[in-house]
């Protein structure tokens, strides 16, 4: 069984075309050769359980995203992204912490992807190249996997308003599509300025099997035969910039 709640914190520079009569459209103003830094802290609780063990698991990581934007492509509407995530630390603690020590000591310290990005926040990694387990465990398949990076909507909203985006795909979460919900909820002061606040929750289905996951990977050694099953509680809160 494995029934975490995650913890999200992030800051965006997004630029907002708002009118107070039709509300606020959320977009993120893509600038050619551009370069934005993200720091990330998640906090997992969880249960998981196999054939030889059952208890507590708590995996407190953090790390760090840039982006360095390329060429903006006029047509399509997005900009090339090399995402470096550099700064990756991973602890574990509860009574089978032992049990994942060996994965996350096989994390490396800086991962590269390349893809695109939109204006309305989605990243799509390049399909032309393959990537390995621990970036898709770490990332999903796109930076969408960090509350910060929530999909924008298409039409402007208002206080209080929700709209549905995918959740990251993930092997933790197994292959099914699934969603999770945004809602606009006003303003508050970070770090000395005014940002807008975007909740985020949702309900994800955990399915996995640890091994399966990190077969062939340098850092299977040692990795238990874990099954990881039932429901990831995501409650997580975005930070944008007011730039206008």
């Amino acid at each position: 069984m494995y029934k975490p709640s995650l913890l999200f914190s992030g800051f965006a520079v997004i630029a907002l075309a708002a009118a107070a009569q039709q509300g606020t459209t959320l977009r993120h103003e893509l600038k050619e050769n551009a370069t934005e830094v993200y720091k990330f802290k998640t906090l997992v609780n969880s249960q998981a359980s196999s054939s030889a063990f059952d208890g507590d698991l708590k995996i407190d990581s953090s790390m760090t995203v840039t982006l360095k934007m390329g060429k903006l492509d006029a047509a399509s509407g997005q900009v090339a992204v090399d995402a470096d995530v550099s700064d990756i630390s991973a602890k574990a603690d509860g009574s089978i912490a032992q049990y994942v020590d060996p994965m996350l000591d096989g994390l490396p310290k800086e991962m590269k992807v390349t893809g695109k990005l939109d204006a309305r926040n989605r990243f799509a990694m390049d399909p032309t190249k393959t990537q390995d387990a621990m970036i898709t465990m770490v990332m999903g398949t796109s930076p969408t996997s960090s509350i910060a990076f929530v999909e924008f909507p298409d039409k402007p909203v208002n206080l209080g308003d929700t709209w549905t985006f995918p959740a990251p795909k993930n092997p933790i979460f197994g292959k099914e599509p699934q969603t999770l919900t945004a809602k606009f909820i006003g303003e508050k002061e970070f770090n000395g300025a005014l940002v807008w606040c975007i909740d985020v929750t949702g309900k994800l289905k955990v399915d996995a099997n640890m091994a399966d996951i990190m077969k062939g990977q340098e850092s299977d050694q040692g990795v238990p035969n874990m099954t990881m099953k039932g429901t990831a509680d995501v409650k997580g809160e975005a930070m944008i910039d007011k730039a206008t």
